[in-house]
């Protein structure tokens, strides 16, 4: 259930930061489409329109060959129609019917694979041809793929990042699924632990075999020790029984903490001097791991200078 609880959590989390990145981006093409390009179209259209109507003005002149070169246009009495078929260009399309409207007649605008062709569709007599590139540019494709690639890239950045923020939660889920009780060995426990980190110091470390949830008491030492290792130069640790309960206490010369003990186990709480150290869960799932096993969890500053972290449990 933790585990499935997590994942969602991601999922919905990647929602949150991807929905509003696609959204800022729809509109970005909207804002771009409505302010650039429909201008920039509608603007092509008219002149298209107006060169037109000037060569119509002109068809029975004998310079009216000369007039369409000087525009880039291409005029012609002949055209298979076949292969022509509606502008793909929705934008393009709509401006250039509305400017066509200005010209006498019933003008009509197709495309072909290299030119826009516009004619009178009462008469089919003269047909004008103008080159694609006076319309379309590269800009709009890069435009979108440059879209395209800022959605995936800020998408692909918000997932590792939020997967990351998670782990811990699936790590708790991990250890707390039901683990059976083993008899453990305290001091050598305390041994096993101490070997990956060099600057531990064990003060005392009291012999006895208890029945714990092993793991789970490993994986809260581990969790205090790593948090200590992040700022302290040296740790410090006791593991000492005092009638039923096993008490274990780690501290360190680091500077400590100016959290109160609620703040020090609530999740994703750190430290002003700790905003950019872990999730802030660390110490939470510590708590929840101690009482899973009859115990409790209390903070005092060290001796040493810097945080002390007290663990006693029920084991008798």
């Amino acid at each position: 259930k933790w585990n499935n609880f997590s994942d969602s959590l991601l999922v919905r989390s990647v929602y949150l930061i991807t929905i509003p990145i696609v959204l800022v981006q729809i509109i970005g093409i909207i804002i771009f489409f409505e302010l650039h390009w429909d201008l920039v179209l509608k603007r092509s259209a008219q002149s298209i329109s107006n060169e037109i109507k000037i060569l119509e003005l002109n068809k029975d002149s004998n310079s009216i060959d000369e007039y369409a070169n000087t525009l880039e246009i291409i005029k012609t009495n002949d055209l298979d129609l076949s292969s022509a078929s509606e502008i793909s260009n929705w934008i393009f399309k709509k401006r250039i019917s509305q400017s066509l409207t200005q010209i006498p007649g019933k003008f009509i605008a197709i495309q072909n694979d290299k030119y826009f062709i516009i004619y009178n569709g009462l008469t089919n007599d003269i047909f004008y041809l103008i080159p694609k590139k006076r319309v379309e540019t590269k800009t709009v494709g890069g435009f979108f793929l440059w879209t395209l690639a800022i959605s995936l890239i800020l998408s692909l950045i918000s997932y590792f990042f939020i997967k990351k923020q998670i782990q811990p939660l699936k790590r708790l889920g991990i250890i707390t699924k039901n683990e059976n009780l083993d008899d453990v060995s305290t001091n050598s426990l305390i041994e096993d632990l101490s070997k990956n980190y060099p600057n531990l110091k064990i003060l005392k470390n009291e012999s006895s075999v208890v029945l714990i949830r092993k793991s789970q008491i490993s994986r809260a030492l581990i969790n205090i020790l790593d948090n200590a290792k992040k700022f302290a130069d040296n740790i410090y640790i006791n593991s000492l029984f005092d009638g039923s309960k096993w008490i274990i206490s780690i501290e360190d010369d680091g500077p400590g903490t100016n959290l109160s003990q609620e703040q020090l186990v609530k999740p994703f709480t750190k430290g002003a001097d700790q905003l950019n150290q872990g999730t802030g869960l660390g110490l939470s799932i510590v708590q929840k791991l101690i009482k899973l096993n009859n115990g409790e969890l209390n903070f005092e500053k060290s001796s040493y200078g810097g945080l002390k972290v007290i663990i006693s449990l029920e084991v008798k």
